[in-house]
């Protein structure tokens, strides 16, 4: 129902100017949201200024205050920014949220129930038909009376034609899950908000309401729908997020070496007024770096750019930071969820700015102005999305699943590789920090060499342990199952298959993963000892390999023979400092053994 009557929206005062908005934004960065809410509140001309702020950043203000404390701001908000935090909070991706839907209604009616109507009126029509479409159940009132079934809490139109009953629709806040933080109170309100729209469009056209009702009882929510997407998707558009086909331009691949950037657009003279069509800072708030964020090349190169500049490239990052939140489908209405892509985004672009000028500071400055930003992100996207191809490379028909190459190899390898195979690759933090588990995006050329060195070395472990030594997913399996002291799948890996293929060669005998017997063990302690004997597993193992050179990570059989070795005195050596916590005098027993493969009785 996209005909009801619709008021145009009142004419506002004089809008601040551009200078005192942008001084007032400075302002209002470094502050606590309780900070923020008291400077807005000393506004002469508060809804002059709440239309002039980003929408984005007066509705992360609510989000972050909560309803009960942000009662006065929302009361001041004009219809133009409230309808930007319904936009906000009322969708998940195409879809209405009716949790949404109603905490924003119950929320409005809460803060300004004198205002709220004449403010909705003035807002798109098809989500309030629809919000009663969901709320409210209206029957016919007959020669019998008032029909059965309506629940308690009802209305009676006027002329005594329908009974409209207020009801619950799945889905609707529980506790704290709804966006404005109503809390347990979420149905009542969502209810009481229904009432009040009724009441309210009652009051304006007594004997209209009938109709209206009897209207919406047969409309369709899902053209309602459709109808509220088609102007929701044009304001955000407006405010600088594009459609979602378009924004996945941005994770688009390119060359990071070879590729020519666009440039950004003339810079305007510092005297010349901003383009009035262009799109808001929707994330000007958001875009700012807090202390998280390890972006310091780039803070440097902005800060040591000329004030038009910066004012250009500020536009530019708010945009950037738009497609990528709409790239990786970020909640728009999660004002957590929304930093952490402006983060990503600022990282990203410094991950660019150090790669394409070697780390130098001036240089950095002359790519802004040289380079489009959305080009500088795919730039610094591209340097992860490269690791994961070669990731990917690892992946074969024959080695098993994803899931069966990562678990094959031993942290931090298996869990580092892991983590660059989602749809956004990210840094295993184990790399650096051992013991710790977490993922995030790339956060430095450090890191992206440190991940990269952790592939070669899990791309040559695979190429020994699996085409050279013939280990299968399915023999680890079978190994766990065949008597040893590891007795579970996930136990077994590729990196204890080649230790105890090594080990055995240590103590005399053959470059096999055949699990070691008493005899073996019994001589296994003293041989570690010896790097003579290491050594000779490490030639061994080399003697194998260096004929199926090239393999990854060893394009030559010395490349491959120096490797062998290495990898011979790592595995040896923590087998080794293993041995080592057994005390001398007891024998060595495969309860006490993680690191080789032992038979056991």
């Amino acid at each position: 129902m996209t005909n009801h009557d619709q008021d145009r929206p009142t004419t506002l005062a004089a809008s601040p100017s551009r200078e005192r908005m942008m001084a007032l934004r400075e302002q209002l960065i470094p502050l606590s949201a309780r900070k923020r809410l008291d400077l807005l509140l000393d506004q002469n001309d508060l809804p002059e200024v709440l239309q002039a702020l980003p929408v984005q950043d007066v509705y992360g203000l609510i989000r972050e205050l909560g309803i009960a404390d942000a009662m006065e701001l929302m009361e001041a908000c004009p219809p133009r920014v409230l309808q930007g935090c319904m936009d906000l909070s009322a969708w998940k991706a195409d879809r209405v949220d009716p949790r949404g839907l109603a905490s924003f209604y119950a929320a409005l009616f809460a803060a300004d129930k004198d205002g709220a109507m004449d403010k909705i009126m003035r807002m798109d029509a098809e989500p309030r038909i629809l919000f009663l479409k969901l709320h409210t159940l209206t029957m016919d009132i007959t020669e019998d009376g008032v029909p059965d079934g309506g629940g308690d809490d009802h209305f009676i139109t006027p002329d005594r034609k329908l009974v409209v009953s207020f009801v619950d629709p799945p889905g609707l806040p529980e506790e704290a899950s709804d966006p404005f933080g109503l809390g347990g109170r979420g149905r009542a309100l969502a209810r009481g908000a229904a009432r009040a729209l009724v009441e309210a469009f009652t009051e304006r056209d007594p004997a209209g309401i009938s109709q209206l009702m009897d209207d919406i009882r047969y409309e369709l929510p899902s053209q309602l729908e459709e109808d509220a997407l088609r102007f929701r998707t044009g304001r955000m558009m407006d405010l600088g997020f594009p459609a979602r086909e378009d924004a996945l331009k941005v994770l688009a691949y390119l060359d990071p070496d070879k590729v020519t950037l666009h440039t950004p657009g003339d810079v305007r003279a510092e005297d010349d007024q901003p383009d009035p069509d262009a799109p808001d800072l929707a994330l000007a708030l958001y875009a700012v770096p807090d202390d998280t964020v390890a972006d310091r090349f780039l803070r440097a190169a902005i800060q040591g750019l000329p004030p038009a500049e910066q004012d250009r490239v500020g536009r530019d990052l708010a945009i950037l930071c738009n497609w990528v939140a709409v790239a990786r489908n970020i909640p728009f209405g999660d004002p957590d969820a929304v930093r952490g892509a402006v983060r990503e985004a600022r990282i990203t672009l410094d991950l660019a700015l150090q790669y394409r000028t070697r780390g130098e500071p001036g240089a950095g400055m002359a790519l802004l102005r040289q380079a489009a930003l959305m080009d500088l992100y795919r730039v610094g996207h591209s340097l992860t999305l490269r690791l994961q191809r070669q990731a990917l490379r690892l992946l074969t028909p024959e080695r098993g699943r994803a899931r069966d190459v990562t678990r094959m190899l031993d942290a931090p390898g298996g869990l580092a590789l892991a983590a660059l195979l989602p749809r956004q690759p990210l840094f295993f933090t184990g790399l650096t920090r051992p013991g710790e588990v977490s993922r995030r995006p790339f956060a430095s050329l450090e890191e992206l060499a440190v991940a990269a060195r952790s592939l070669a070395e899990s791309a040559f472990r695979l190429a020994v342990g699996m085409d050279v030594l013939g280990v299968t997913p399915e023999s680890l399996r079978k190994t766990a199952l065949g008597g040893t002291n590891l007795g579970e799948a996930a136990e077994v890996t590729l990196e204890i298959m080649i230790t105890t293929a090594l080990a055995r060669a240590a103590v005399g005998g053959a470059l096999t993963s055949t699990p070691l017997g008493k005899v073996e063990l019994a001589s296994l302690r003293a041989r570690l000892k010896d790097g003579a004997n290491v050594a000779r597993a490490g030639d061994a193992l080399a003697a194998v390999v260096a004929p199926r050179a090239p393999l990854p990570g060893a394009r030559t059989p010395e490349d491959a023979r120096e490797r062998c070795r290495t990898l011979a005195g790592v595995l040896l050596g923590r087998l080794d400092e293993e041995v080592g916590h057994v005390p001398e005098q007891d024998a060595l027993d495969g309860r006490f053994l993680t690191r080789v493969l032992v038979t056991v009785d």
